[in-house]
């Protein structure tokens, strides 16, 4: 038997945690039986015991002849081929009612909407791609922007698209949408409910002026009120999706992150209601945001000053984060059949490239019936050969910061080490005593 190179140690107060990235299983040991135990196994003279059973169960120890890279990339390889999910993100604009400082879209074109001619040629294209890849059972519909309730009135036509297509093709979907959530109202809302909402994300950066500071309408007008009044509108349905409210955090705004958190938990007590961390650093050099971001922004290396507290916060309120910080990931620009169309028909993998050429993958109006793969398996030999503990988690990376900081989107962004510094006060703090 082998130890596996899915494991992520920590060591503290006398204990060593073991967590399995590939499986998520965890295991505590007092530190002088984990040394017994790496005796055993550096030495070949494994005893049957609770604890080698228990290791070999949960896929901490493996058969010392076994190939974790092979067996790793045959089972993504083979989940991603068979994928049955369609991920359609639309935008209905690249506009946007708010002017937050740190707009990861601004310096792109934001006058672009989506037409009725653009979202009859949607379903024409859907048809002739769903008819090749007939292997597709389900459509999670995303509606993106800009901001996707400022141009609404073609909305309708876009779920007209969506039912007409699953009905002929006898397939399901669900609806998510990302928004400020200022312009929603009863007729939106209940039309989102209508079309089987999954998923709604709504941003708020603190509580009152907070908000009001730094998610500027662009009319002058406060936001935080109006957004607090409209998730409850949509509480008050019988929605069974959940409501996703992040909080954008960066040293503007840090310190009063753990006020939001309380002031979610008491005002939002519905189990429906998720809460995430979305942490403002810089991207693409070209952003007409870098001067506040420069000013505000987080590294990755301070992560570890602000993450972990606010993790703790989180469950201390109710909410239950994951147990890790994970990056990237297998994010839907990852996923085969995922696409990201711009209100003029533009296909791209990924929505933080929108309104950059060189994201572009494609138009619809051009009927492709395949889209660009965003999942290099070439990439992993890298992280296999540092024998990263975190594949699984991070999966080689954003495509989108890759891009950003090294040309190119088949290249690497690795972030192990902010990975390593924030997990260790994550597990010590949940799970060591």
């Amino acid at each position: 038997m082998k130890w596996s190179m899915f494991i992520f140690k920590v060591v503290a107060n006398g204990q060593v945690l073991l967590y399995n990235t590939f499986n998520y299983a965890i295991v505590v040991f007092e530190e002088e039986v984990y040394n017994r135990i790496a005796g055993m196994i550096e030495s070949g003279q494994i005893e049957d015991c609770e604890e080698i059973t228990a290791l070999k169960e949960q896929e901490f120890l493996i058969d010392k002849d076994l190939d974790e890279q092979a067996q790793f990339l045959s089972i993504l390889k083979e989940e991603h081929d068979n994928d049955t999910r369609m991920c359609l993100q639309v935008l209905t604009t690249t506009g946007c009612n708010f002017k937050c400082p740190y707009c990861y879209q601004e310096g792109i074109c934001r006058e672009e909407r989506i037409s009725k001619e653009t979202i009859e040629t949607l379903y024409d294209f859907l048809d002739k791609y769903i008819s090749v890849n007939n292997k597709i059972k389900k459509i999670f519909l995303i509606l993106h922007g800009g901001e996707p309730t400022t141009n609404w009135k073609h909305v309708p036509d876009i779920f007209d698209v969506i039912r007409r297509i699953c009905a002929k093709y006898d397939i399901e979907f669900d609806t998510q949408i990302i928004t400020n959530g200022y312009l929603l109202d009863e007729e939106k809302i209940n039309l989102l409910v209508a079309n089987n909402l999954r998923n709604i994300q709504i941003t708020i950066d603190g509580v009152g002026y907070v908000t009001d500071h730094r998610r500027l309408a662009r009319n002058g007008a406060p936001t935080f009120n109006r957004i607090i009044e409209n998730i409850h509108k949509i509480l008050a349905t019988d929605t069974t999706g959940k409501v996703r409210i992040r909080i954008n955090y960066d040293k503007e705004n840090a310190d009063t992150v753990p006020d939001t958190i309380d002031f979610l938990a008491k005002e939002f007590p519905d189990e429906r209601v998720e809460v995430t961390l979305g942490y403002i650093t810089k991207t693409m050099d070209s952003l007409e945001s870098n001067p506040y971001i420069n000013k505000y922004g987080i590294e990755l290396s301070e992560l570890v000053r602000y993450y972990p507290t606010f993790h703790r916060k989180l469950r201390e309120a109710g909410f239950s984060p994951e147990n890790l910080l994970i990056f990237d990931g297998l994010c839907v620009s990852k996923m085969r059949h995922n696409m990201v169309i711009s209100p003029t028909g533009e296909i791209y993998k990924c929505p933080s490239g929108v309104g950059i050429s060189s994201f572009v993958e494609g138009n619809i109006h051009d009927f492709p019936t395949e889209v660009p793969d965003y999942l290099f398996y070439k990439l992993y030999d890298y992280c296999f050969e540092q024998r990263c503990p975190f594949i699984p988690l991070c999966q080689t990376s954003c495509r989108f910061l890759a891009a950003a900081k090294n040309g190119a989107v088949d290249s690497i962004d690795c972030k192990r080490e902010a990975l390593e510094q924030v997990n260790v006060e994550l597990l010590k703090d949940q799970f060591m005593t």
